[in-house]
């Protein structure tokens, strides 16, 4: 049986990377809701990123077929995770760093905005789980998808004409 103090260097570095995190936010004491927020999706997100990687060379260290072919969809669904994971860290410092400073600067974020911000990054998020978990090629679906929306402006090119008509007209 392999010695597991063997993992390679890197490993130990992001160990050693969460643990220094781990002891600053500890040591910290974050008082601002958000912050903390931020925080604990930070560190949820190192830990996973932490066992991302050694999963997959934990089992090929064990050398046992089970626990190899097992390694196999656990990886997939941490790395899934991950992205899910990522995804949220966006958009909590989106609303804590961008959206929230502009309300205090006195401006208005519109909830469309908002939401489209949000959609965007769900959707990036799908992109990059299809591509890195399931190492399948995303050109063909964004160029599928970028032939969708050609057609549907065409399509809703007339309603969209008389509903930003509208919308001038009320605004005056």
């Amino acid at each position: 049986m392999p010695n597991i103090l063997a993992l390679p260097e890197r490993i130990e570095a992001i160990a050693l990377i969460l643990i220094c995190i781990g002891l600053l936010l500890w040591r910290r004491r974050l008082s601002d809701p958000g912050q903390r927020r931020i925080a604990l999706v930070g560190l949820i997100l190192a830990a996973v990123s932490f066992l991302w990687v050694v999963l997959p060379q934990a089992a090929s260290f064990s050398g046992m077929p089970a626990v190899i072919m097992v390694a196999k969809p656990a990886v997939r669904l941490v790395g899934a995770v991950w992205w899910i994971l990522f995804a949220t860290l966006v958009i909590v410092i989106l609303e804590r760093f961008v959206w929230d400073a502009l309300i205090k600067r006195g401006g208005v974020v519109p909830k469309l905005m908002i939401d489209l911000a949000r959609a965007l990054v769900i959707v990036f998020t799908g992109l990059g789980i299809v591509s890195a978990i399931f190492e399948e090629s995303i050109a063909g679906l964004l160029a599928a998808s970028g032939v969708f929306a050609v057609v549907m402006g065409f399509a809703l090119q007339s309603t969209l004409a008389d509903v930003f008509s509208g919308i001038a007209i009320n605004m005056q």
